[in-house]
């Protein structure tokens, strides 16, 4: 940031690190700060921090707007904001995985995201699963998994503990 405190990439990763770190506030004030400047940045996504702190309404229309700048159909984002309403923070999340399954024929997804919404919806088997399949495909983004707070939930699973140990992020 003091480099450049005008580039997107470093707002979004001191954003990011305050996320890490558990500083939500901090985050999301980051967050804001980069989205002032880059409206459209796609990698502006406050939503995490939002739901850290109990705010799911804030978090949901974060991750919306996430979506819409990422390209996501219009009638797809109105379909989880549908399921949000009629079903709650479950329910938006079981659409979530349904329209990434129906992606995933199309295209490919990275396991760990598919992993990050098994968590969502406290289905450890699966998450475990994917982030097994994350490791097979040497997903880049396992970096994270001892620090992210996207999977504290599952940090007591034996399992999990294994898979951050095969991965050489503990000694």
């Amino acid at each position: 940031m003091e480099i450049d405190p005008l580039s997107p990439r470093a707002g979004k990763g001191l954003a990011e690190h305050y996320f890490l770190a558990r500083q939500y506030d901090e985050a999301i004030k980051q967050y804001d700060k980069t989205r002032e400047l880059f409206p459209n940045y796609p990698l502006i996504n406050p939503g995490p921090s939002y739901e850290r702190k109990g705010l799911y309404d804030t978090a949901i229309a974060e991750y919306l707007e996430t979506e819409a700048r990422w390209g996501m159909r219009a009638e797809s984002i109105v379909m989880l904001r549908q399921a949000y309403a009629d079903r709650g923070w479950r329910g938006y999340w079981e659409k979530r995985l349904e329209l990434v399954k129906a992606e995933g024929s199309r295209k490919p997804v990275k396991p760990t995201f598919i992993a990050w919404l098994y968590t969502e919806l406290g289905d450890k088997d699966q998450a475990i699963e994917w982030l097994q399949r994350a490791l097979k495909e040497h997903d880049m983004t396992l970096v994270e998994l001892s620090v992210s707070p996207v999977w504290d939930s599952l940090r007591s699973d034996p399992r999990f503990v294994d898979l951050v140990r095969r991965i050489g992020l503990v000694s």
